[in-house]
């Protein structure tokens, strides 16, 4: 698949101001909380049970973590997983922060995250676009949600409730307001473009995506929710998936001072104390030496390091997965 390049120049102040007008046209959905899509599941669940019995399965729900550059491919890799085993239906609810917001629309959408699949190729087209000075960052995530949200996949999208985008408000274009916010989670797209928009502003890192502290969606000025020391959704009932281990997690094979950064970045990322289902230590080969001068510079990666990253995400997903069998069995054995 050859990916879609937006040649367009950065946008201007008088371009700007055109965007944040044709954004607050009326007729989009309010913005979700935490607990109305909590509640939202819960009932679900709970009429499923009433209709099926309690011993039919649930589906499961995932809430997935910012990535930046460094960690879309690990991510990318671990829903690759989720794709695989059949493990996201139609009763699925996903909910994403920053790059996790991509992966979660791009897995509503049915898109391929094999290795060779497209979101892996097109994200490399247009990481190899960034790396060569040939666009800015801040193109990378709507073009490939461009390109990858075919007319065929969008009616999966559009008006869904089992697909939630968080950002974070700026009330004013105030980023220590966005601080002190709650996340918002907004879904049920109403077509494409709402789509798209809804993937720019998740991904919107103040001053590094184009330049301005904060963009605009659905009328608000909003950033990267990640901004606010949470870098995943915690939701009752979701599988946490996560770019850091859980809080007090001591990983094998690091070292003291890796040990040192990586509970201090745990701990930084995830102020909530949310617990963390998924991660990449669940992958043996995953340590703090894979990381170098394109992660320091936020810096898409190439071809080979991302594909690497992949194969790692796949591989922490096969151990989480691995584990929740585990625990299936513990509990049909009691």
């Amino acid at each position: 698949t050859k990916c879609v390049t937006k040649r367009l120049p950065l946008r201007g102040h008088a371009a700007a101001a055109a965007a944040r007008h044709l954004a607050t046209a009326s007729g989009h959905p309010d913005p979700q909380t935490v607990r109305d899509v909590e509640e939202r599941v819960a009932s679900k669940a709970a009429a499923d049970r009433k209709k099926k019995g309690d011993g039919a399965p649930s589906p499961l729900h995932f809430s997935l973590s910012g990535t930046g550059p460094a960690m879309f491919p690990w991510m990318a890799g671990f829903c690759h997983g989720l794709r695989s085993r059949g493990l996201v239906t139609a009763d699925t609810t996903l909910v994403g922060l920053s790059g996790g917001a991509v992966c979660s629309a791009l897995l509503a959408a049915g898109a391929d995250f094999s290795p060779g699949g497209d979101v892996m190729a097109c994200g490399q087209e247009q990481s190899d676009l960034c790396r060569d000075g040939r666009q800015g960052l801040g193109r990378l995530v709507g073009n490939m949600a461009e390109e990858l949200i075919g007319e065929d996949a969008l009616p999966r999208l559009l008006h869904s409730e089992n697909v939630f985008v968080a950002v974070a408000e700026a009330p004013g274009g105030s980023l220590v307001k966005a601080l002190g916010s709650e996340v918002s989670l907004h879904g049920r797209f109403v077509d494409k473009g709402d789509v798209v928009g809804a993937l720019r502003a998740s991904t919107h890192l103040p001053y590094v995506s184009d330049g301005y502290a904060t963009t605009t969606y659905r009328g608000a000025e909003v950033v990267d929710a990640g901004i606010r020391g949470q870098m995943f959704i915690p939701l009752e009932g979701f599988v946490h998936v996560n770019i850091f281990p859980p809080i007090g997690h001591v990983p094998e094979g690091e070292g003291a001072l890796g040990r040192l950064l990586v509970g201090a970045y745990a701990r930084l990322n995830n102020r909530a104390g949310a617990p963390v289902h998924a991660h990449p230590y669940m992958a043996g080969g995953f340590g703090m030496g894979i990381f170098g001068r394109d992660d320091l510079r936020m810096r898409p990666l190439a071809r080979d390091e991302a594909l690497l990253r992949h194969r790692l995400g796949y591989e922490a997903f096969l151990g989480w997965h691995g584990g929740q069998g585990r625990e299936r069995d513990a509990q049909t054995s009691e």
